[in-house]
């Protein structure tokens, strides 16, 4: 059983290293993508992949590609810096996409620093009220050198 956990430790964080070296030479484009439906009952329905914890360098810009159809509600966006021991965590910058909808948004980094990116619909009146969102999402790092194309998210079905 050590063994088997030494091994997949090994492997993780060899896996890591990877994803590290490509984010920090530019060569992982998109980082992830979500879809999700929020049903007025409270049922969650769709998929997540990709990664939302990231160490980003100064200078750089996250982008996150949209589609919402929004019935109550919003979707909201929120790219925090992660503190560190002994540091107050710093304001996140935040989005509020409260119509039906097809963008984008663009998050500049001001200090080195590990990441958050959260993406949740929230309901009026301090969650009072069920969400009903669906939405479309897709994220990655903007490379300054080349001009992004859009991802071309179709309309939420």
């Amino acid at each position: 059983m050590g063994r088997f956990l030494l091994i997949v430790g090994i492997l993780l964080l060899v896996g890591f290293v990877m994803v590290t070296g490509l984010q920090a030479g530019g060569g992982l484009k998109v980082w992830g993508q979500e879809a999700r439906a929020y049903q007025q009952d409270g049922t969650v329905s769709g998929y997540s992949f990709g990664l939302k914890r990231l160490w980003l360098k100064e200078g750089t810009s996250v982008y996150v590609d949209f589609s919402t159809e929004i019935d109550t509600g919003a979707l909201f966006i929120v790219l925090e810096e992660m503190p560190s021991l002994g540091e107050l965590p710093g304001r996140p910058a935040e989005r509020r996409i409260s119509a039906t909808n097809i963008g984008s948004v663009d998050f500049r980094i001001r200090k080195d620093g590990m990441y958050r990116l959260t993406i949740e619909p929230r309901g009026r009146r301090a969650r009072a009220v069920q969400p009903v969102v669906r939405y479309k999402v897709k994220w990655g790092l903007e490379n300054p050198d080349k001009e992004r194309r859009s991802l071309r998210l179709s309309p939420v079905e």
